[in-house]
Formats: C-alpha cells, sequence, structure tokens
C-alpha cells in the first residue's frame, strides 16, 4: 500500500471509521486509541476530524490498522470508497 492519495471527503470518510471503530472496541477516549497504536494523541485527533493524512506513512496507517482490528487494505479500502475489514477473532 504505497502512495495512499485520496479526495478530502474520503479523509472524512476514513475519520467516521476511525471513530466508529474507536467506540465500538470500548476506547472513549482519543487518548486510549494513542496508546493502544503508538500514534500520538495529536494525530489521533487530526485524523478523527479528516485533517491528518498518513500518505505515504505506512507505519502510520499499519499502526491504525492493528490498534482498530482492522485487516491488511483496510485504510486504502475506506479511501478507495469501501469498507474496512475488521480481523475475525480466530479463537471462537
Amino acid at each position: 500500500m504505497h502512495g495512499v492519495e485520496a479526495t478530502a471527503d474520503r479523509w472524512d470518510l476514513l475519520a467516521e471509521h476511525v471513530v466508529m471503530r474507536r467506540l465500538d472496541l470500548g476506547l472513549t477516549s482519543q487518548q486510549q486509541l494513542s496508546i493502544r497504536s503508538g500514534i500520538s494523541v495529536t494525530n489521533i485527533g487530526r485524523l478523527e476530524r479528516g485533517i491528518y493524512r498518513p500518505g505515504n506513512s505506512l507505519e502510520v496507517i499499519v499502526k491504525l490498522q492493528n490498534a482498530l482490528a482492522w485487516d491488511v487494505g483496510s485504510v486504502k479500502n475506506i479511501l478507495d470508497g469501501g469498507r474496512p475489514i475488521p480481523l475475525v477473532d480466530q479463537s471462537a
């Protein structure tokens, strides 16, 4: 997933998905997601407002997907107009 580019409305869509997933996972604050992901609270806030665009930062994209329990390619799917792919719990 190199060169993630998208229009502003797609970044807003990513922001909505990040907030919804954070809350679905029981993470009630941006700080909790920051601790879980290793992404700064400032950048989590910017992501959730649609103003932070990791672009070519594969590291940030991977950290975000891992913290939100999304499969590889989920951020790109959202930016392409699709949906994230939640990881399936294999322990059940």
